[in-house]
C-alpha cells in the first residue's frame, strides 16, 4: 500500500509533476479560505465533522461542501485489517461516531499534498496542532499527522511512536511503519523503554517483510533473535518458510519454544504439513481452533486442512471448511495474505472425476477489485465440485473449469 493506494508495484507512485500542476492549478483559482480548508483535511486524510469545524472554521467549512472541495459521509471504518503481530483477536477499530469530512471534486491527499511545499505542509501541521490535541483526533487523522511531521524531520516520544506504527501496520500501510522505525535507538535489553522498542522492531520486521525485503526484517531481528526472544523466532521462522525456503532453519527456531508458546507449535505443525506428502490433519485442526494462535496463522492452517482433506479423498470436506470460513470471524481479523491463502491454495489441488482432473475450487472476481468489502468478494466467488457440487455461494450457475456452466451433480 502506498498513500493508501493499493498497487502491485512499489515504484508506482499515485501522482506525476502534470497532475500535480492541474492540482495546483485547480486550487488557486479558489479563494484562500477554501484552499486552506482542503490542505488541512488532507493533511488528515479525514476528520469528524465537529473536528472539522472547529479546525476549519463553521462558515469557510459549509463553502468549501458548497463548492465541492469537501465532502461530508457516513461514518465508516476506513481500515479494519488487523496484522498477525497484534495478537489474537486483535482488530483495527479506526470508527468515528459522527460524520466525516473528506476531500471532494475526486480529489485524494496525496494529489493535494504533493501541491504543497514543506513550508506550507509545516504551517498547516502546526495549525492543527495548536486548535486541537492528538486525543481529539480519531486514530487515523492521528496516523496521518504523525506521518506528515515524520517527513518534516519531527520525531515522536517511543510510545507515541509505537501507537502510530500499530495503527499504520493494522491499515497495511507498511511503508509508513518502516518511515517510523527508521530511527529507533540501539535494542539493550539492560536498558529502560527495551520493551518498547523490542515491539517495535518487530513492527519494522514485519513490514519489511512485507515489502518483500525479507533479509532485512532478519538483520532487524538478530538483536532479539540473540536474546531468545519467543516473537522474533515466530517472525524469522515465518520469513525463513515464506521468503527464503529455509525449512530445516525455520523448524530449529521454533522447536525452541514450541513448548511454551502455541503459536510457534502451530506454526511447526503447519511448516510440517506443507514440507510433507502427506500428514495428519487433527495437529492442524487442533491449532486451527485454538484462540491464543493469531488469525493469520489459523487461517494458514485451515486452507493447508483443506489441502490434506483433498489428499485423503474427501475434497467434500475441503469444500465445506472453505464455505465455513470464507467470511467467517477468523477472516476479518486476518490480514490479505492470509486471506489469499485460503482462497488460492485450494484452487490449486485437482482430484480426478471420471478420468479427468478437476478443479477443488473456481474462484471468480470482479472486472475491478477496488476496496471492496468481503460481502462483496464472496458475491463474485464461485464455487465449483463437478461430482461433489455444493451449493455454497448460493447461486444456481456456477463456474466449473474457468468456464459457465451447470456442475453435474
Amino acid at each position: 500500500m502506498i498513500d493508501g493506494f493499493r498497487t502491485l508495484r512499489r515504484e508506482w507512485q499515485p501522482g506525476n509533476e502534470r497532475v500535480s500542476d492541474l492540482i495546483t492549478r485547480r486550487l488557486s483559482e479558489k479563494p484562500q479560505s477554501l484552499r486552506e480548508a482542503a490542505q488541512l483535511i488532507a493533511v488528515l486524510g479525514e476528520v469528524s465533522r465537529d473536528v472539522a469545524e472547529r479546525l476549519i472554521g463553521i462558515e469557510a467549512l459549509d463553502q468549501a461542501i458548497d463548492d465541492g472541495l469537501l465532502l461530508i459521509t457516513d461514518a465508516v471504518p476506513v481500515f479494519d485489517i488487523a496484522q498477525s503481530f497484534d495478537g489474537p483477536g486483535a482488530v483495527a477499530d479506526l470508527r468515528s461516531e459522527s460524520d466525516l469530512v473528506r476531500l471532494g471534486a475526486e480529489l485524494t491527499p496525496h494529489l493535494v499534498l504533493a501541491a504543497m511545499g514543506r513550508a506550507e505542509l509545516r504551517e498547516r501541521a502546526a495549525h492543527i496542532r495548536s486548535e486541537l490535541g492528538r486525543e481529539e483526533l480519531s486514530a487515523t487523522a492521528r496516523l496521518h499527522l504523525s506521518y506528515h511531521l515524520h517527513r518534516l524531520g519531527e520525531r515522536a516520544d517511543l510510545l507515541t511512536l509505537r501507537e502510530d506504527a500499530e495503527v499504520a501496520a493494522a491499515a497495511g500501510m507498511s511503508d509508513a511503519v518502516v518511515a517510523f522505525t527508521d530511527d529507533l535507538p540501539t535494542f539493550d535489553p539492560n536498558a529502560k523503554d527495551q520493551e518498547i522498542i523490542a515491539e517495535l522492531l518487530c513492527m519494522r520486521a514485519d513490514a519489511l517483510s512485507e515489502l518483500g525485503r525479507p533479509e532485512e526484517a532478519l538483520r532487524v531481528l538478530a538483536p532479539l533473535l540473540g536474546i531468545g526472544d519467543p516473537e522474533a523466532a515466530l517472525r524469522a521462522a515465518r520469513i525463513d518458510v515464506d521468503w527464503l525456503g529455509e525449512i530445516e532453519r525455520s523448524t530449529e527456531r521454533l522447536a525452541a519454544h514450541d513448548q511454551a508458546v502455541p503459536e510457534a507449535a502451530a506454526m511447526r505443525h503447519l511448516i510440517i504439513a506443507r514440507t510433507s506428502s502427506r500428514t495428519e490433519i487433527e495437529p492442524l485442526r487442533t491449532a486451527a481452533a485454538d484462540d491464543r494462535v493469531t488469525p493469520a496463522l489459523r487461517l494458514s492452517l485451515l486452507a493447508q486442512q483443506i489441502v490434506e482433506e483433498v489428499r485423503r479423498g474427501d475434497p467434500q470436506a475441503g469444500v465445506r471448511i472453505f464455505a465455513e470460513h470464507v467470511e467467517g470471524p477468523l477472516w476479518h481479523l486476518a490480514p490479505p495474505s492470509a486471506r489469499g491463502e485460503l482462497v488460492y491454495r485450494p484452487c490449486s489441488m485437482r482430484c480426478s472425476v471420471r478420468g479427468r482432473r478437476w478443479p477443488i475450487l473456481t474462484v471468480t472476481f470482479p472486472r475491478s477489485i477496488g476496496p471492496a468489502s468481503p460481502s462483496t468478494m464472496r458475491s463474485s466467488l464461485a464455487v465449483e465440485g463437478s461430482c461433489f457440487s455444493m451449493q455454497v455461494m448460493r447461486r444456481k450457475r456456477q463456474t466449473c473449469l474457468g468456464k459457465p456452466r451447470r456442475c453435474s451433480p
